[in-house]
């Protein structure tokens, strides 16, 4: 082999040996390092060789999406948010609330860790259910808001009562005499990707550009370009007169830079931006992982490679590190010195 394609092969070899795509088993702490698209390949290099880091696994941002987007899109998800409606709905039926509470609470926990779109009638039966339980344990001003959430998620009038029901209807349908009696607000959807599916509430509505009138409260808007890759959820609020617009940005190259640049900034600043948060929260509870240590490089000058670079001719950059903790479970950033 040639000595020019063998130490470009060591090189290429030494540079995956120490990044991951997803953490080991029992991993407490990842790395995860603050770069996007094809510059991270001298930065993942150094920092998984050079830097002292020792066996810290470290991971690039793009990686850390990739995954997370790939389990927000898990049909696991839609089966757990199935199954515990179907098991708040017979324990309400029994008489057990309690158990009903953590059925509709497991189904929120799905339905946060999935960017598809469930259906219009399961988005309404979990309001529909969890104001239900506020009223069996006395707390009528909750039960208001979520049966009138319920009610604004119905604006395409397509969804039925759950069965056995008829004890609650009576407060639901007053909480839809009041949003009748408020009007209705317009979400417009602009154009910006071509391919995107938007759906709204579960129901589909097709690509942009898109404007749709809707019952006042929040409404959850999905987009989906039907490739592996990224989807994109976000909550609307709607107000009874009023106009909101939004745009799906889903790419996953831009994903990447926007998350890296408020990475960035977090270390600056030790505080993180809360989408940005609820993604690392959501990856790090799905792979155990403790605590992110987010590694900002800073150029500092370029060293030769001894052999490698006597063969080659080439060049290694090396870095300043700046580190900073975040600890999901405590919402918490806390620096880590240059």
């Amino acid at each position: 082999m040639p000595l020019l394609l063998t130490a470009a092969l060591a090189l290429a070899g030494l540079a995956r040996a120490g990044m991951v795509t997803a953490p080991p088993p029992g991993a407490a702490e990842v790395g995860v390092l603050l770069c996007a698209g094809d510059g991270c390949n001298d930065r993942m290099f150094w920092v998984t060789h050079d830097s002292g880091l020792g066996d810290l696994p470290v991971l690039s941002v793009d990686s850390l999406l990739a995954d997370e987007a790939a389990a927000r899109r898990d049909e696991q998800a839609s089966q757990r948010l199935r199954a515990a409606l179907e098991q708040a709905r017979q324990a309400l039926l029994e008489g057990r609330p309690q158990v009903a509470d953590n059925a509709l609470n497991e189904a929120t926990r799905a339905l946060e860790q999935w960017a598809g779109s469930p259906t219009n009638q399961e988005l309404f039966t979990l309001w529909f259910l969890r104001g239900a339980v506020s009223l069996e344990g006395g707390l009528h001003r909750v039960a208001q808001q979520e049966l009138r959430r319920a009610a604004a998620i119905a604006w395409n009038r397509s969804v039925a009562l759950p069965e056995g029901s008829e004890r609650w209807a009576e407060a639901y349908y007053a909480e839809v005499e009041a949003l009748l009696a408020e009007g209705t607000g317009q979400l417009v959807i602009t154009e910006g990707e071509m391919e995107l599916q938007y759906a709204l509430d579960g129901v589909p509505l097709g690509p942009a550009p898109i404007r749709v009138h809707l019952f006042p409260g929040l409404h959850r808007l999905t987009a989906d370009h039907g490739r592996q890759g990224h989807a994109w959820t976000q909550e609307i609020e709607i107000v009874a007169g009023r106009t909101a617009t939004t745009q799906a940005r889903t790419g996953s190259e831009g994903d990447a830079r926007w998350a890296t640049y408020q990475l960035v900034l977090a270390v600056e600043t030790m505080r993180l931006d809360p989408e940005l948060a609820r993604v690392l929260d959501a990856w790090a509870e799905r792979h155990g992982v403790r605590s992110l240590r987010l590694l900002r490089l800073d150029l500092d000058h370029q060293v030769e490679l001894d052999e490698i670079d006597r063969e080659v001719g080439g060049t290694l950059p090396t870095f300043r590190l700046k580190a900073a903790r975040y600890e999901p479970a405590l919402r918490r950033m806390s620096p880590l010195g240059d």
